[in-house]
């Protein structure tokens, strides 16, 4: 046998018994597991219904409330991507849930589930790496939002305060 077959004979064991290697842990993990699914997918699980919340609440508070005829500068802006947050947080839970053994304890199940998590697994980082995106948008765009916020009742604020600090003198 040539050296260069003998090299690739060798690189597919290897790769080999490296994805039977993270297979079996995978399988292990989520046969174990209180809640049918890895690690690494119950934090992604609980950082997207945290996401899903925050999106809950600023839907509820966003444009709401103003006597104003226009929204803010920014609100609409911050609108749309709390709706498409909360849409891709839904998508990615949805994935996570056909990852999720929903009676854990089963060795060929967990098994078969093993081998859905490491073949999705490049699917779960993209969607990860999305959400995460469009929460640093989210994030900017409360920022631009609260600034103009800020902004507004600073000078009534400042007014406020020298409207109170001059009382005493007309007293």
């Amino acid at each position: 046998m040539d050296p260069a077959s003998a090299f690739s004979v060798a690189a597919a064991a290897i790769q080999f018994i490296d994805f039977s290697t993270r297979l079996i842990s995978k399988s292990r993990e989520i046969k174990n597991s209180i809640n049918g699914m890895t690690v690494e997918h119950a934090q992604i699980r609980a950082a997207t219904d945290n996401i899903t919340d925050q999106c809950k609440t600023l839907s509820r508070h966003v444009g709401r409330g103003s006597s104003q005829a226009q929204p803010l500068p920014g609100e609409e802006t911050l609108i749309e991507i709390v709706r498409q947050c909360s849409k891709f947080a839904e998508e990615l839970r949805i994935v996570l849930n056909e990852l999720r053994m929903h009676k854990p304890g089963n060795k060929f199940k967990s098994f078969r589930q093993a081998i859905k998590c490491l073949w999705s697994k490049d699917r779960i980082s993209d969607m990860r790496s999305t959400l995460n995106d469009l929460r640093s948008l989210l994030m900017v765009s409360l920022l631009i939002v609260m600034r103009f916020v800020s902004h507004f009742f600073d000078p009534l604020l400042m007014l406020t305060r020298f409207i109170q600090s001059t009382e005493h003198i007309h007293r």
